[in-house]
């Protein structure tokens, strides 16, 4: 994926970027069972952001805040993406933390970072 994607893109097989586009896509929507390392996740991220992968980038804050801010800390989340990005998952993740702590403060899986 990380070296299809740059030649796709520059030799302009929008073919074969849409379907590196719709993989990434599938991984980054993976079940919480199945999901991608935090790695994985920002290196797809990187690529996203870097070829304008719309249909990618519009899940990722959902899909991102699944993952622990320190997790993605360790990934390079810093380093390697956008600060609009990075600040539209930690939005998510503050959603999601307020509702679970609403829902069942004692148990939630989210609240276990703090």
């Amino acid at each position: 994926m990380f070296k299809i994607l740059p030649l796709a893109e520059e030799y302009q097989v929008l073919e074969v970027k849409n379907r590196c586009e719709a993989f990434i896509a599938k991984s980054i929507k993976m079940t919480k069972k199945e999901k991608i390392d935090a790695q994985t996740f920002v290196n797809y991220v990187k690529l996203a952001e870097m070829f304008i992968l719309k249909n990618v980038l519009s899940l990722v804050p959902k899909y991102g805040a699944r993952y622990a801010v320190e997790s993605l800390n360790e990934a390079g989340v810093e380093e390697k993406l956008s600060i609009d990005i990075r600040m539209n998952i930690y939005k998510e993740r503050c959603k999601l933390l307020e509702r679970s702590s609403k829902d069942s403060p004692d148990k939630s899986p989210y609240l276990k970072i703090w």
